[in-house]
């Protein structure tokens, strides 16, 4: 009696070790996931910044267009604004696609340890339970 009862609390105690190294486990998942997350905002806002930085250069290129007045001044400013917007424009959208990619896969990344961290948590409660249950 007294070996099945000690195998018992032994096998009681082996249980709850297992069951704190597991939320040990989850807690550093979180904290990935907490990282992972932090990363995506990061490259959220990075995507936010390049926008207003859009909105900037489009409105001084408006201005610098509003402020030409004389016929030869407008034709040699035309073409020179012309090719610095083609220059900015192409920087831009090089930066946009780059962020877009970023953002993109910040969010593939995120979904899918999300997905894994959500699978692998519910193999260990139904781990628990079946442990519990014996």
């Amino acid at each position: 009696m007294k070996s099945v009862a000690f195998e018992s609390n032994i096998r009681a105690v082996e249980v709850e070790n297992k069951v704190v190294a597991l939320e040990k486990l989850l807690d550093q998942e979180k904290q990935c996931c907490k990282s992972e997350i932090d990363e995506h905002n990061k490259t959220k806002q990075l995507y936010q910044d390049s926008l207003n930085t859009i909105k900037e250069l489009r409105d001084e290129i408006q201005i610098k267009d509003s402020r030409i007045t004389e016929k030869d001044e407008v034709e040699s400013r035309l073409v020179s604004m012309t090719e610095e917007n083609h220059v900015l424009q192409t920087k831009l959208a090089a930066r946009l696609a780059r962020i877009d990619a970023l953002n993109d896969e910040s969010e593939r990344t995120f979904n899918s340890r999300v997905e894994e961290l959500t699978n692998a948590t519910k193999k260990q409660i139904t781990i628990y339970k079946a442990i519990l249950s014996k």
